[in-house]
């Protein structure tokens, strides 16, 4: 992995990928840019005092902990599903501070558990102070097939990889019939 922290306007941590040339926050503030779009205009918006939430790619766990924090603070429940297929290492974690940087040190450890569950573990998180509040969460990593295709095609794509799908029994993309399986 190439990401390296940057830090953000708003004094928060994002994560800049080289190699995709990509941001997983905004650069004018990744706890600004979490809080309005995934917290106020999202899980509050719902006006909702229970809910669901899929998250596919946890990424910097940012999102999950403000979800965690609006549970704390709002008395929601929340039952949240993050799918990562590359979770980071502990080391960038902690370099992030998410917790600290939003004003919620007490919560670190809490994000710490929360981003090395092993997947398919659940993990309760409900505040012992307000019965009102809930929270689970679960981590489900999920590793993709090379052959795993996007399209609703039944048939199996090309075993060389030339992503062309096969017509019955043989390869109709670049590497030639039959050469495939």
């Amino acid at each position: 992995m190439d990401l390296v922290p940057v830090r953000t306007a708003d004094g928060s941590f994002t994560l800049d990928s080289h190699s995709i040339g990509e941001h997983y926050h905004s650069l004018h503030g990744a706890l600004t840019e979490s809080r309005h779009v995934y917290i106020a205009q999202g899980l509050l918006a719902s006006g909702k005092p229970s809910m669901s939430v899929l998250e596919v790619g946890l990424g910097t766990g940012l999102n999950a902990l403000l979800t965690w924090m609006a549970c704390r603070d709002g008395g929601l429940a929340v039952d949240y599903l993050a799918l990562e297929p590359y979770p980071l290492p502990e080391p960038l974690r902690n370099h992030l501070d998410h917790a600290a940087v939003a004003g919620r040190p007490e919560l670190a450890a809490g994000l710490a558990k929360m981003l090395s569950v092993p997947p398919g573990v659940t993990l309760d998180l409900t505040d012992s102070i307000s019965a009102a509040c809930g929270f689970l969460y679960s981590n489900w990593i999920i590793r993709l097939h090379s052959t795993w295709s996007t399209s609703m095609h039944s048939r199996p794509a090309c075993s060389r990889r030339c992503g062309v799908r096969k017509s019955s029994a043989a390869c109709i993309g670049p590497c030639g019939p039959g050469d495939c399986w």
